[in-house]
C-alpha cells in the first residue's frame, strides 16, 4: 500500500502514485537503493556526468570539462550499473553509469540493494529516473535546490518509488525496447533528412542545382496552422555537467 504520509502535504506529490497501476507497491528510496561512497581510487578513469549521455568516460567528451587538480584520492568511485545524482538532476533526472571510474565528491552515488539486483529492475529504474514525471517529482519534493543545494541521498531516500511486480517486468521491458527501436529509427531518419537539406541548400547556393525556373505558389497560412504554431512549446535546453573542482 502506498505510504507517502510524510510528503502528503506537498502539491504535486499526491498525483505521483496515480501514474502507476493500483496494484503496484511503493517503497521509500532508501529501501531500494544504498548510497555508495568509496574513495582512494587514484588509478581509475575520470568520468563525466551528462544529461544526454549519462555517465561516460571524460576522455570521450568533446566539451572541455574542468579536471580536478592534485590528488584524486577524494573522488568517489562509480561502478558499472551505479546511479549518480548531480546538482542538475532536478532538470534532467538521475544518471546511469555503464562505466567504472571516479567522479567529484559533490555527486551522490547509489546502487540497487540485493533484493532489487535483478537486471530488469535496473533497466526499469534507469528509464524511470529520466522520465519527465520523475523529474517533476524531484522539483516538487526537493527544497532549496534552485539556490544551489545538491540533492543528497537523504533527500532521495524519502521519495516513494514504484515497485512493479517482478512478473510484469518482462512486458514492461519489452515495451521499453520496442520504443527504443522506434526512437533510434526515427532519429536516424531525421538525421538523414537534415543531411539532405544541408546538401540541397549547398547545391543551390553553389549553382549545382538550378532553381531559377522553380515557381513557388502563393499561399496564406490557415487558422489551424496559426493555432498549431501558438501551441508549440520551446525545447528544453540541453545542459551537461562534468567534473567539478
Amino acid at each position: 500500500m502506498y505510504g507517502g504520509k510524510d510528503n502528503s502535504h506537498i502539491d504535486g506529490f499526491r498525483g505521483w502514485p496515480t501514474l502507476f497501476p493500483s496494484h503496484w507497491t511503493f517503497q521509500k528510496g532508501k529501501r531500494i537503493f544504498s548510497e555508495i561512497s568509496k574513495k582512494n581510487n587514484n588509478g581509475k578513469e575520470l568520468l563525466a556526468v551528462t544529461q544526454d549521455r549519462g555517465v561516460i568516460l571524460k576522455k570521450l567528451c568533446s566539451q572541455n570539462y574542468v579536471s580536478p587538480a592534485g590528488s584524486l584520492a577524494g573522488l568517489k568511485l562509480v561502478q558499472q550499473n551505479d546511479f549518480v545524482i548531480s546538482l542538475r538532476s532536478f532538470q534532467g533526472g538521475i544518471e546511469f553509469s555503464e562505466h567504472e571510474g571516479i567522479v567529484s565528491p559533490a555527486y551522490t552515488v547509489m546502487a540497487l540493494k540485493d533484493d532489487y539486483s535483478d537486471e530488469r529492475f535496473l533497466i526499469f529504474y534507469r528509464v524511470l529516473f529520466k522520465s519527465k514525471n520523475f523529474i517533476k517529482l524531484l522539483n516538487t519534493v526537493i527544497s532549496g535546490i534552485r539556490d544551489g543545494k545538491n540533492i543528497s541521498f537523504s533527500d532521495f531516500s524519502e521519495l516513494e518509488i514504484p515497485v512493479p511486480p517482478i512478473e510484469e517486468l518482462d512486458d514492461i521491458l519489452k515495451a521499453f525496447r520496442d520504443y527504443e527501436k522506434v526512437r533510434k529509427i526515427t532519429e536516424r531518419e531525421i538525421e538523414l533528412i537534415q543531411e539532405y537539406r544541408t546538401r540541397l541548400v549547398s547545391d543551390v547556393v553553389t549553382g549545382e542545382v538550378d532553381v531559377r525556373s522553380v515557381e513557388i505558389p502563393d499561399f496564406e497560412p490557415v487558422e489551424a496552422d496559426l493555432e498549431a504554431q501558438d501551441d508549440e512549446e520551446p525545447e528544453d535546453e540541453l545542459i551537461t555537467e562534468g567534473m567539478e573542482e
